[in-house]
């Protein structure tokens, strides 16, 4: 497999999307989302499709570039971390990021709204500059030699 710029390029710009659809809803508590179910469940698949779209991003960067593959999302994290893809300040704080998607995704009795609009704050402070983080790596692989165009 190899790294393809115009995936990570369109992969990058739906995600910038979909934040931008998130700030909308900055200033969520978990008493809001208890009282008003609609605004629950936008949040809630905003945050699972953003938080899909940067794990589908570090997987292709670290199959594509590195030959690696991610058992879980956590997996995946901490790989784009060690591999430099972001970095150990980024990688902390989208820790946790990846046991949070899969209960949005498979655990639904379990989703705690309160944890809902933390993780909104943690997804509208971290993911833009984990996008910076993937944009310049990806750019950085491709300048080298041997790289993509």
């Amino acid at each position: 497999m190899t790294l393809e710029p115009t995936y990570v390029i369109a992969t990058l710009k739906e995600l910038d999307s979909v934040l931008e659809g998130l700030r909308r809803h900055r200033g969520a508590t978990g008493q809001s989302l208890r009282e008003d179910l609609t605004h629950r469940w936008a949040l809630e698949r905003g945050l699972e499709v953003a938080c899909g779209l940067l794990f589908d991003l570090f997987n292709h960067l670290l199959s594509s570039e590195l030959g690696e593959y991610s058992e879980t999302y956590e997996d995946s994290v901490r790989r784009s971390r060690d591999r430099g893809i972001v970095t150990d300040a980024t990688g902390s704080r989208l820790k946790g990021m990846g046991q949070f998607r899969h209960i949005l995704a498979h655990r639904y009795v379990q989703i705690d709204p309160d944890k809902v609009a933390l993780n909104l704050e943690i997804v509208l402070a971290a993911f833009p500059v984990a996008m910076s983080e993937i944009r310049s790596w990806a750019e950085s692989r491709a300048r080298a030699p041997g790289g993509n165009p």
